[in-house]
């Protein structure tokens, strides 16, 4: 997803409407961190591995994400 898509799915939502992201091993909690950066994607990764990672052990090329976070992660 990018942000022009998500920008035209949140804009159907009253904008009063709570945003959540997933509890750290259950539930949902509130967004409270919204990152810019650049993340590299993970090749062969394990199913329990996010797609994209901080650091490029697989020389793949830069992108520009939005990372949104809870309050478990900073």
């Amino acid at each position: 997803m990018n942000v022009e898509e998500l920008i035209y799915l949140l804009s159907k939502q009253d904008p009063k409407t709570r945003v959540v992201t997933a509890g750290y091993e259950n539930g949902f909690e509130d967004v409270e961190h919204v990152r810019f950066g650049i993340l590299f994607r993970r090749k062969n990764q394990e199913w329990w591995d996010g797609t994209y990672d901080e650091d490029n052990h697989w020389k793949a090329a830069p992108e520009e994400v939005v990372m949104i976070y809870g309050s478990y992660r900073k």
